[in-house]
């Protein structure tokens, strides 16, 4: 199975699931009340996702169940979630982007109410952008290290500390940035996209450097 989103505007606002091998629709939910930026499947139960929308919530959807979405405690942003990224391996960890570059870390399980009543510290924030986030990719080799990505064409990345989102590396493009993936053969190795038609190579042993192709579109 797979998870796509409607884009289309003021008429659907839905989350679609297909099947691969047969490329049909099995399935269509209707939750938000504008266009969905972004879904993430949980790491390890395939009926669990989030989705994040313009209409300012994030959903918890959990298929197993008659009525599957509900809302997720995004504090302590107060603006629109632009991006959503669950982190490998865990049942429990997300991170979140929003339309002003900020990036946040939490626990699925805990509202910010219980979690002054339980003394913990909380969610993790920082705003290493001052754009908005097209996308979050945590490693799978090193699922503390998360990298960002939006329209303020940079490309940074974050250690997930046990008080901070510490900065440990930035490059940017020339234009608005909008894919990465992970080497999978080093954790150290990371490649982006975006709108100045050049993919990067990302060292991030060493903070600088940065090696790029260009893409040229066929003729």
């Amino acid at each position: 199975m797979a998870l796509l989103t409607q884009f289309i505007r003021h008429v659907y606002f839905s989350i679609k699931i297909w099947d691969l091998e047969s490329h049909q629709c099995v399935q269509t939910y209707k939750a938000h009340t504008d266009h969905v930026f972004n879904v993430a499947f949980h790491p390890k139960q395939s009926d669990i996702f989030l989705s994040c929308s313009n209409d300012g919530r994030i959903l918890t959807w959990d298929l197993r169940k008659p009525k599957p979405a509900n809302c997720l405690d995004k504090s302590p942003l107060t603006t629109i979630p632009t991006s959503i990224a669950w982190q490998p391996e865990s049942d429990h960890t997300v991170a979140i982007g929003d339309e002003v570059g900020s990036v946040v870390v939490t626990d699925t399980r805990i509202s910010s109410s219980v979690d002054e009543i339980l003394g913990q510290t909380g969610p993790l924030m920082s705003t290493p952008h001052n754009r908005q986030l097209h996308k979050l990719v945590f490693s799978p080799q090193t699922p503390t290290m998360l990298a960002s990505l939006g329209d303020d064409c940079k490309v940074i990345v974050s250690s997930i500390e046990p008080n901070e989102l510490k900065k440990v590396y930035e490059s940017c493009h020339g234009d608005m940035v909008r894919g990465a993936s992970w080497c999978p053969n080093t954790a150290d190795s990371l490649y982006t996209c975006g709108w100045d038609s050049t993919v990067k190579c990302h060292n991030l042993n060493e903070v600088t450097n940065s090696t790029h192709m260009e893409v040229h579109a066929a003729e």
